[in-house]
């Protein structure tokens, strides 16, 4: 889309359906859309939004307590402003109750966290989301069990293979 500075705009997704509709000067954006360039036009890169994702290939056993182990991770690099999201399945084996904590981050930085339960013997799935700015490495979900050894971050328990998945978009 584009638009002439203090014209109406409209702002629309790739399947036509509107976002946005409103007066607009170059350099401005309503309800925090992308800003215009000098020419009234979306920057290019945002137009064209692309995301990265990752699968556990293998299940990842979690082998000491209060130790957080590395789930799905992306190599997105380290500039520019991230979206992500991730989801983690993990089975607690030890037939005992226990507590997992759970971190979307960049390995410094938490984006997100949170903390599940999981009777004995029994899986449990987490999804977390947010945004980072200039991440210092690879953005990842990572679990450290409370308790217990031996519980496991599963890549394949439903049999479609996307039990433990992260998902990032560059948004600017």
């Amino acid at each position: 889309p584009s638009a002439t500075p203090n014209s109406v705009a409209q702002f629309a997704d790739n399947t036509g359906k509107v976002l946005a509709t409103g007066s607009i000067a170059v350099g401005t954006s309503p309800n925090n859309l992308p800003q215009l360039d000098s020419t009234g036009h979306l920057p290019t890169a945002l137009l064209s939004l692309s995301p990265e994702t990752n699968s556990l290939a293998a299940d990842v056993t979690l082998t000491g307590t209060g130790t957080y182990f590395n789930g799905p991770f992306v190599a997105q690099g380290t500039v520019g402003t991230w979206f992500a999201s991730g989801t983690v399945t993990i089975y607690n084996s030890s037939g005992s109750n226990d507590f997992y904590f759970i971190r979307l981050w960049d390995g410094t930085n938490i984006i997100a966290s949170c903390v599940v339960f999981a009777a004995g013997s029994t899986n449990v799935s987490a999804s977390l989301s947010g945004y980072i700015t200039t991440p210092a490495g690879n953005i990842e979900m990572s679990v450290a069990p409370k308790n217990f050894t031996g519980a496991i971050i599963q890549a394949n328990s439903s049999g479609s293979g996307k039990d433990s998945t992260i998902t990032v978009f560059r948004i600017g």
